[in-house]
């Protein structure tokens, strides 16, 4: 493994654990303000947003292949597009400026931020480590 990868696996991590906490705390907010997803939007979000990006990380230790990198950037890439549409795009409870006003609201605004930026991040960083796995798989001149 090149330094370059070993770099953006370390950020890879880091990205999913600040992303587990960022969600716990949003989901904290999700409570204190009664804003209750329908089951198919809570199934989606414990197995996908919750469970997929730390499964992606076992995958990146125990398989050290792409299957990790692809699952980061899918399960990641699924969160954000999932985050984007219930807290920017529909108007809903679960919208960013349709929340209570005060400390837990705020909690709410700013926590669906940084799932967003969080998520974009780590779409880029399975993404990365996606092509360098297939690229180093596929050996000198790039052919498999």
């Amino acid at each position: 493994m090149t330094g370059s990868t070993d770099r953006v696996r370390r950020r890879a991590v880091a990205i999913v654990l600040v992303h587990a906490a960022v969600a716990l705390v949003h989901g904290a907010a999700h409570g204190t303000l009664g804003i209750v997803p329908s089951p198919p939007s809570l199934a989606f979000i414990v197995t996908v947003i919750g469970a997929g990006p730390l499964v992606a990380l076992g995958l990146l230790r125990l398989s050290g292949d792409e299957r990790g990198g692809g699952a980061l950037a899918a399960t990641m890439a699924g969160a954000l597009l999932f985050g984007l549409w219930n807290h920017f795009a529909v108007p809903s409870p679960d919208h960013v400026a349709h929340v209570a006003d005060g400390a837990w609201g705020r909690v709410f605004q700013v926590t669906a931020v940084l799932l967003a930026m969080t998520e974009a991040a780590g779409t880029w960083a399975g993404l990365v480590l996606l092509r360098t796995m297939r690229a180093r798989a596929a050996g000198p001149g790039g052919l498999r």
